[in-house]
């Protein structure tokens, strides 16, 4: 056999188990070397102590402790039903089990006192695939009998899916005060407006006024009362006499008013909007490896961290500048990878489309845009021979564009937003380095003034505004792209760095949703990205959020207060109108 010797050899029969299995279960249905009994009800199970207590910790610990149960030959299960003791008993020999409707109850209970948690799983798994907006709280509540935490986690999360339906079924008016709250709370409550929200409060409240106004303080401060409108604030919740009675609710009704008169006085998580309520950030344009320009839109539904596409551009277009104002997103200029543009489309998410507006005076691209006081500043750019310090206006009331002050500064690669009344222009390129200084546009003087420096040069960088701060998002400092980002406090004049994002990010889309920051796309150095990361103030950390189907760079990103469940379903109905006249087309 050779001159190598082997001391030692380990050899696993790793089919074994499943074969003694097999095996044991043929002694259960011959009733052989079986050393106890089982009884439920009026039937009796012969079978064996160590199968069953090999596999439920309930019969585990009833055999190998000093329980009376421990030596009696015969074991009675109590409260239990007879079929799903047998069927359970039949599991642990043969580890399959058949679960329905109709002994989904009795099985979820008596798998739960056995502890047999495979089947436990097995009936959560099986009740989140039944759920419905009729049976959930129901099915919750049930749930949570048994401790099925899980469960009652994703129940919840049903609940909040469908509250606005959930609201009219029967078993809302019965939810205890401590579960309501749990399902208002937080950001994931699918509703249209805030007045959904107290409008369902005020519902369960009223059912049993005597005894539910104790905890009507507590629900009402999960309401996000600052963003509701002003007159149904004032007519509707304030004049409530259940809350005008209420101290604490009148201190959240006094927040509310205050939010209205300054914002930025406020801060709490009651100003900040839910998912659903957010709008829609949208991403166009830009360009990928091939690096021809794009033309498809993708948003993003926040809610359901998902992205979709919609209505595309009339004119692909990379480096693109994008604005949103009044429910509207505009499309500025940019390349369509044969010459510089200086056409402006409009789309309405209301009906889907994108319309031409008029043209600016300048073809460029690499500009920004930002909105301030009610009208859109684009500023900086380039073309194939120069940057830009040149800035236009453009009215939406009138449809026309502006010339106003030029910058201090020529900047390609720019980022511009509007905040408390000015207009910034960050960093960019010259046409020889990147900028790290920023300047600020006055409307009333009609001037530019420099403003702190950043502390890191930035071309192609994102900016974006939430509360009362600008923030700088990655970039280029000359050809290396950057992770890193700040934060300008205009009250102090200064910069300051915050939390970095989990990748370089140079010509990232940038812009505001729901009082977050979102970075999307860019270039790492390496590849264009689809990923995206939101920036979360409260807590000074990025959050990866879905990728986008196609990477880019030089996309414009901005966030829309529009309906996204709308748009969604606007989008639906033009992608199956094409494949019909696809068919028709066909079939002729």
């Amino acid at each position: 056999m050779g001159d190598i010797l082997i001391q030692e050899f380990t050899y696993e029969a790793n089919d074994l188990p499943s074969q003694a299995f097999t095996i044991l279960t043929q002694l259960l249905e011959q009733e052989k070397l079986c050393d106890v009994t089982i009884k439920a009800g009026e039937r009796k199970i012969r079978c064996h102590r160590v199968v069953l207590a090999s596999c439920s910790a309930y019969f585990h610990s009833m055999f190998t402790n000093s329980m009376l149960e421990s030596s009696q030959e015969v074991i009675t299960i109590q409260g239990l039903s007879e079929k799903s003791v047998i069927q359970l008993i039949n599991f642990m020999y043969t580890r399959k089990i058949t679960i329905t409707i109709d002994n989904i109850e009795s099985l979820l209970t008596a798998s739960a006192v056995f502890q047999l948690d495979p089947v436990v799983y097995a009936c959560c798994e099986f009740m989140k695939r039944h759920l419905h907006v009729s049976n959930c709280l129901e099915m919750r509540a049930y749930a949570e009998l048994h401790g099925c935490i899980e469960f009652i986690h994703f129940a919840d999360k049903f609940a909040r899916g469908c509250f606005t339906t959930l609201v009219s079924n029967d078993m809302f008016l019965k939810l205890s005060p401590k579960h309501l709250a749990e399902i208002v709370s937080g950001d994931d409550l699918n509703v249209k407006a805030e007045e959904i929200v107290f409008e369902a409060i005020l519902k369960w409240v009223e059912h049993d006024p005597e005894k539910r106004s104790e905890h009507i303080a507590d629900l009402i401060s999960q309401v996000r009362l600052p963003l509701l409108p002003t007159d149904y604030l004032i007519n509707r919740v304030e004049q409530n006499s259940l809350l005008s009675s209420n101290m604490a609710c009148r201190n959240f009704i006094d927040e509310a008013k205050n939010f209205k008169l300054c914002p930025v006085n406020v801060s709490s998580f009651r100003t900040q909007p839910r998912k659903s309520t957010a709008g829609t950030l949208f991403s166009v344009g830009g360009r990928g490896k091939t690096g021809e320009p794009f033309q498809c839109i993708e948003c993003y539904d926040w809610f359901s961290d998902s992205w979709f596409m919609t209505a595309r551009l009339s004119t692909p277009r990379r480096h693109v500048a994008v604005a949103s104002l009044n429910g509207r997103v505009y499309a500025i200029g940019g390349h369509d990878g044969i010459q510089h543009l200086n056409s402006v489309e409009c789309f309405d998410p209301e009906n889907n489309t994108w319309t031409d507006v008029a043209p600016m005076r300048t073809y460029r691209r690499g500009m920004s845009a930002g909105v301030l006081q009610g009208v859109i500043y684009v500023a900086g750019g380039l073309d194939e021979a120069t940057c830009f310090e040149t800035v236009e206006r453009y009215d939406p009331e009138t449809d026309e564009w502006s010339i106003v002050s030029s910058m201090l500064h020529r900047r390609g690669g720019v980022g511009v937003a509007g905040l408390e009344g000015y207009l910034y222009a960050v960093g960019g390129n010259d046409g020889t380095v990147s900028l790290q200084s920023v300047e600020r546009y006055n409307p009333h003087t009609g001037r530019w003034t420099r403003v702190a420096s950043m502390n890191r040069r930035r071309a192609g960088v994102g900016v974006a505004v939430v509360g009362q701060y600008l923030y700088a998002i990655g970039g280029f400092d000359d050809s290396n792209p950057l992770d890193s980002v700040e934060r300008y406090d205009p009250k102090t004049n200064q910069w300051s760095y915050i939390a970095s994002m989990s990748t370089c990010r140079g010509g990232v889309g940038a812009g505001s949703m729901g009082e977050r920051i979102w970075a999307v796309g860019g270039h790492n150095g390496t590849q264009y990205l689809g990923s995206m990361e939101s920036y979360n103030p409260a807590k000074d950390v990025w959050e990866a959020s879905a990728q986008m189907s196609t990477p880019r760079a030089g996309s414009g990103v901005t966030g829309c207060m529009c309906d996204v469940q709308a748009l969604k379903a606007l989008n639906w109905e033009m992608a199956v109108g094409i494949v019909f006249v696809r068919l028709n087309s066909e079939n002729k």
